[in-house]
């Protein structure tokens, strides 16, 4: 209910009262098809950065004969999005 409230009204507040007025069925599509692209977009930048995070090599390396630990990206997965959403 609320995401329909969010996709399906406008809500202006000025001098402290209130206006709720019904989007059209075009201007609802376009609030839906933003939502949607930007989930997607979201979603695929968490995937990409996962993938990348778990392919990181752990290299260890001696200075002045104390241990560390640092990730090096020596391979990374690049993917190129062309699906989109454009028409």
């Amino acid at each position: 209910q609320i995401l329909n409230k969010a996709l399906c009204t406008s809500t202006i507040e000025a001098r402290g009262e209130k206006l709720i007025k019904n989007k059209t069925v075009q201007q609802a599509t376009k609030a839906l098809e933003a939502l949607i692209k930007a989930t997607y977009g979201a979603l695929f930048k968490y995937i990409v950065e996962l993938v990348n995070e778990s392919i990181t090599v752990k290299q260890s390396y001696e200075d002045d004969d104390v241990a560390n630990w640092r990730g090096n990206r020596l391979a990374v997965i690049g993917l190129l999005d062309i699906f989109g959403f454009e028409r």
